[in-house]
């Protein structure tokens, strides 16, 4: 404390010698206090030790949550209002101060600038501003069957399908996903504020308030739901490592396949010159009476047949094993594929008017005219505007960049000061940070002034 105050004695020394009329804020000549929120722990892993690294970069920020003010100040178990309203009873001691939020905390900070005179900027990472879509389906309860929500409804489907193809011992995605779902949907009142078009989205985006804030939102470019789960259940480790399990084990027999080749041609060989090969096995036998030579020859024969069966039946099988794996890699891929399709739902769907070819009067002429040579009537009064008016032509372009959870449009807030893009990264593990990441980088930006003075962190 005696350290701050020194500083504080020392700023204001500094701001009277310069004079009143400087136009530089005064927080570049303190301390910045900041407040890193996460997002629930279900969607996001939280910020980590990423103020501590800005610090040891020399940034001089006070994290007010654990250098300052306890750890259970912030409860966002409570909704987004109420969360805001305990936060902001908090702030009240300590001003500028910038709020960094994740997912949820997004929601809660934004709430937290329209009701606290003491928040200066927003840094707003992996936000569903706009809501989320996938989430919706995810945890939203539909009155039938049993309250259960749409992607349960379809998960539940799938493991039976997967009963059925006897897929036990393949990757445990579908489990994974179900058990992830499961903690999503035991409390879905938490995750309804996230909904789009929700009461809490539509009085924050309806009352932006005056406070700059900027956007920083993830993308992840090779995404995979076993890489997103990942990310989730072991978000210590590498974000895109496999941990639940292979789920294209299917491609090793696939491999094994090819190097069949060459019994299958083998085999396909011995069938066409099954006699020539009999010969060749029976040629040398001697025996000491014409019955014994016949039964040796028909022994070898049996034999010869009993190996082309067996081998016809080892590559049945394998290509039955082949099969039955594809199955189940395509009731993964049903799974991933139906979630990426709620993940790009309705803000990531834009309308684009297409520029169309308008034909000259002397081309519709023709072209009417050859239509209807016998009828000038039905070409000059029906076909010839009809070509020159055409209707406009629309369509509609899905917007694919996403970090497994939300959509870039989701994220995107309008009047941002400036928007950053933070590539390669799952949505779980947007805030893991060290010294050299890309967002560490991005922070630098933003603490150096890229965003403008409202986002400046000085340096001790």
């Amino acid at each position: 404390m005696l350290h701050m105050l020194s500083r504080s004695v020392a700023v204001w020394s500094l701001l009277l010698l310069i004079g009143c009329c400087t136009a530089l804020p005064l927080y570049a000549y303190q301390s910045r206090n900041t407040l890193w929120l996460d997002g629930l722990g279900t969607m996001s892993k939280g910020w980590g030790i990423a103020p501590q690294v800005m610090q040891l970069q020399g940034y001089d920020l006070v994290d007010l949550i654990g250098d300052e003010l306890p750890y259970t100040i912030y409860q966002p178990w409570l909704g987004v209002e109420e969360t805001a309203q305990e936060l902001a009873g908090h702030l009240a001691p300590y001003d500028d101060v910038m709020v960094l939020a994740h997912d949820y905390g997004g929601l809660v900070a934004r709430q937290l600038a329209n009701i606290s005179d003491n928040v200066s900027a927003l840094v707003l990472l992996g936000v569903p501003n706009y809501g989320s879509g996938v989430l919706e389906w995810a945890v939203k309860p539909l009155e039938e069957p049993e309250g259960k929500s749409e992607a349960r409804v379809f998960v539940d489907q799938l493991k039976v399908m997967k009963q059925a193809f006897d897929c036990e011992g393949d990757c445990a995605l579908i489990e994974s996903f179900d058990n992830w779902l499961g903690e999503l949907t035991d409390s879905p009142h938490l995750y309804a504020p996230m909904f789009p078009e929700s009461p809490v989205l539509d009085q924050l985006n309806q009352n932006p308030g005056s406070v700059p804030y900027v956007v920083i939102y993830g993308t992840v470019e090779d995404y995979s739901l076993s890489g997103f789960l990942n990310a989730f259940y072991f978000s210590n480790l590498s974000p895109f490592g496999n941990i639940i399990g292979d789920c294209e084990a299917f491609l090793s027999n696939v491999k094994k396949l090819r190097r069949k080749r060459a019994l299958i041609k083998s085999v396909v060989s011995s069938l066409n010159g099954f006699l020539n090969n009999l010969k060749k096995s029976i040629s040398g036998i001697s025996a000491d009476s014409p019955d014994a030579l016949v039964g040796a020859v028909s022994s070898i024969l049996q034999q010869h047949v009993q190996l082309m069966f067996e081998q016809i039946d080892a590559i049945a099988k394998y290509h039955e094993e082949v099969a039955k794996d594809m199955r189940c890699l395509l009731l993964n891929k049903y799974l991933e594929s139906e979630w990426l399709v709620h993940v790009l739902s309705d803000n990531s769907v834009n309308l684009y008017e297409l520029a169309i070819w308008v034909p000259s009067y002397s081309t519709c002429y023709s072209l009417c005219t050859e239509q209807f040579p016998s009828d000038p009537y039905e070409a000059f009064y029906d076909c010839l505007p009809a070509c020159l008016g055409e209707e406009p032509v629309y369509a509609y372009v899905i917007e694919d960049k996403h970090d497994g959870l939300l959509s870039r449009a989701e994220q995107v807030l309008e009047g941002a000061q400036k928007v950053y893009h933070l590539p390669q990264r799952y949505h779980f593990v947007e805030p893991r940070m060290q010294n050299g990441s890309l967002l560490n980088d991005i922070l630098v930006q933003i603490f150096e002034g890229d965003a403008g003075p409202a986002f400046v962190v000085p340096k001790e």
